[in-house]
């Protein structure tokens, strides 16, 4: 996945977001009783030997929703396999997950267990529209819609069930009777679930750095100081990678002890950063200048 596909991924995450609280309007999911317990929260299942990522997870009464929200313009196998995890989850892996992350208290497991969880795959509206008209992907529809919910979303659109299984009848409700949706969404996510180096870089170089430069002429950043800035967990490794990557690109200095300095004299070659990740990723870079090979037990702050 390269950058132009990480910033679509980006962006459908972002326009569901706003239909949380709703941007637009008072009748977003969070105001009908439905709570995020949280984004990007895998769900293991040992016992049926399948591992699901659902990238929201929200909670009403007793029970569960799960939410992927899908780019692509068009339905594919891939969203098909995915549906099929959710199918094959457990119950009790879904309580046994929340418990042992320590949320139970958001979701008042401590008094009682779950009834219920479901699955929705959200798509593009063109996407969803072009696969019922019989265009790629329509047999991968017809097939999904019988093992979970479909959503459509749109700038300036909404947000609305389009087929498929909904067992929860507040959740339906919500998203059957649509939630307005903006033109454009607010920033709440820099990254994709599974983080890469090439949306990385660009957060780093167009929102973090540019935000620091408002207090400091310079940046010093490390692998292990960059997480904190997202509070996401992240490979170092992969952190490494894009903070040479931005020092190839002239945007830092490397002061040693795998510290780098970001100097807002440089504000311009920050912004270069997205447009020559158009057409290469991090890792085709680096292999060109050859990057230089460090144990990451050698870092520290």
């Amino acid at each position: 996945m390269g950058w132009l596909e990480q910033k679509e991924k980006i962006n459908a995450l972002n326009l569901f977001h706003s239909a949380i609280k709703s941007d637009t309007s008072n009748r977003g999911i969070a105001s009908r009783g439905f709570k995020l317990v949280g984004p990007f929260l895998p769900v293991p299942d040992n016992r049926n030997d399948v591992f699901t990522r659902p990238e929201f997870t929200f909670y009403s009464g007793d029970t569960i929703i799960f939410v992927n929200v899908e780019p692509d313009n068009q339905v594919t196998e891939e969203h098909r396999r995915r549906a099929e995890a959710y199918q094959r989850l457990n119950l009790e892996a879904v309580e046994d997950f929340i418990r042992k992350k320590g949320r139970a208290g958001e979701v008042n497991l401590s008094t009682r267990d779950l009834n219920h969880f479901e699955h929705h795959l959200v798509f593009d509206k063109d996407a969803v529209e072009s696969a019922k008209a019989g265009g790629p992907g329509a047999d991968i529809y017809d097939d999904i819609k019988d093992k979970c919910g479909i959503l459509s979303q749109s700038r300036g659109g909404e947000l609305r069930f389009e087929d498929g299984l909904a067992q929860d009848d507040s959740f339906h409700s919500i998203v059957s009777t649509g939630i307005n949706l903006p033109p454009t969404p607010s920033k709440e996510f820099l990254l994709t679930g599974e983080i890469k180096p090439e949306s990385l870089a660009v957060s780093l170089a167009q929102v973090i750095l540019p935000e620091q430069f408002k207090h400091n002429e310079t940046v010093k950043m490390t692998p292990r100081r960059v997480p904190h800035y997202y509070d996401r967990d992240m490979d170092l490794e992969m952190v490494r990678k894009t903070l040479e990557y931005l020092r190839h690109r002239g945007t830092c200095d490397d002061i040693g002890k795998y510290e780098y300095s970001f100097s807002r004299e440089e504000i311009s070659e920050l912004y270069d950063v997205e447009d020559h990740l158009r057409e290469i990723t991090v890792q085709e870079y680096l292999e060109k200048q050859g990057g230089k090979q460090v144990s990451m037990a050698d870092y520290s702050d």
